[in-house]
């Protein structure tokens, strides 16, 4: 059982894309409060809880997150 954890525990920079993230998982934790995500403290779904830092259910708004990264990244 992993216990819910906060935002300061996993620090993630949201400026670059690492080569673990997808449209569909990042590494680390990307909502805003991950304290009220109904995933948070999930075994291997929360990143907080599983051993890659992998969050496998992301924000709705990382999508867009994501779409914007990576065009950032072909320029």
């Amino acid at each position: 059982m992993c216990k819910k954890m906060k935002r300061q525990d996993l620090i993630i920079k949201k400026d670059r894309l690492n080569k673990e993230v997808t449209i569909d998982k990042t590494y680390g934790c990307m909502h805003s409060n991950p304290e009220i995500c109904s995933n948070n403290g999930i075994l291997d779904m929360c990143a907080f809880c599983s051993e890659d830092s992998i969050c496998k259910k992301p924000p709705r708004l990382w999508r867009k997150m994501y779409e914007e990264l990576k065009l950032k990244e072909e320029k």
